[in-house]
C-alpha cells in the first residue's frame, strides 16, 4: 500500500473539526472587506461564529492579511451592522465561485460579539 491508496487515519479525518473553537452557523449576507492597500472587495458570507467568518470573494487573499470586515445581519428581526477586523487564516479556490476565505476576528465591539452569539445560538 502506498501513500495514495492507504486509508486515512481517524486523526486526519477529524483534524479540521478539532481546530474550530466555537460553534458555527450558516449565514448568507453581502460583505465588504477593506484591504490594507485601500482596495475594497465585495463578496458574501458563508458562515459565522464568535471566532470568525467564512466568506466567498472573487480574488485570493494572503494568509495573515488583515482586513476591515463589514456586513449587516438580522438578529431577532432587527438589522445589526457587524463591523470589525479580521485576519485571513485560510484561502482556497472554489472553482468558478471564487475563493473561500476563512477569517479570524481580531477586533470587534462587545455588542457585536453579543449579536453574533445570539445568532449562532
Amino acid at each position: 500500500m502506498d501513500y495514495y491508496t492507504q486509508p486515512l487515519s481517524r486523526t486526519l479525518l477529524n483534524s479540521g473539526a478539532d481546530r474550530r473553537s466555537s460553534q458555527r452557523k450558516r449565514l448568507q449576507r453581502r460583505v465588504s472587506l477593506g484591504l490594507t492597500k485601500g482596495a475594497i472587495v465585495q463578496g458574501h458570507t458563508v458562515e459565522i461564529s464568535l471566532g470568525g467568518l467564512g466568506v466567498m470573494i472573487p480574488t485570493a487573499l494572503a494568509i495573515g492579511e488583515v482586513c476591515a470586515v463589514r456586513f449587516d445581519m438580522l438578529i431577532n428581526g432587527e438589522s445589526v451592522r457587524i463591523a470589525g477586523i479580521g485576519k485571513v487564516v485560510n484561502c482556497s479556490c472554489s472553482g468558478l465561485d471564487g475563493f473561500r476565505i476563512g477569517m479570524k476576528f481580531t477586533a470587534r465591539d462587545p455588542h457585536i460579539s453579543q449579536a453574533i452569539d445570539e445568532y449562532v445560538q
